[in-house]
């Protein structure tokens, strides 16, 4: 796992590069994390509605000090973004857009 580069009160910036525009309707979409075994978080939607990169941030709390960081996908096989109706994702042409990342992408990049 990764070390968690930021003390408490810090802001960890996560962002979500997609190959087409992404284009938000509806509730913000949030970013489950893992910050340790079984200690979950939902970063927050800050930035990126009609850009092909979706920014996230968490405030780091005590609790979060572990020894990594990564996504986490939800626990009904959903992937780590979560956009749950009426939150909607869709590209330039309307369609709707994969938001349950692809095999092999399941770590934060140190």
């Amino acid at each position: 796992m990764n070390q968690l580069p930021h003390g408490p009160g810090n802001v960890l910036v996560v962002e979500v590069a997609f190959t087409d525009r992404v284009h938000l309707a509806g509730p913000a979409p949030g970013l489950r994390l893992e910050m340790g075994p079984g200690d979950f978080r939902t970063a927050r939607y800050v930035a990126g509605d009609g850009t092909k990169a979706l920014s996230f941030e968490h405030a780091v709390a005590e609790a979060d000090r572990s020894d990594g960081v990564n996504w986490a996908a939800a626990g009904d096989g959903a992937g780590p973004l979560l956009c749950e109706a009426p939150c909607a994702a869709t590209n330039r042409n309307g369609d709707a857009i994969d938001l349950s990342f692809g095999p092999g992408i399941s770590r934060l990049p140190a």
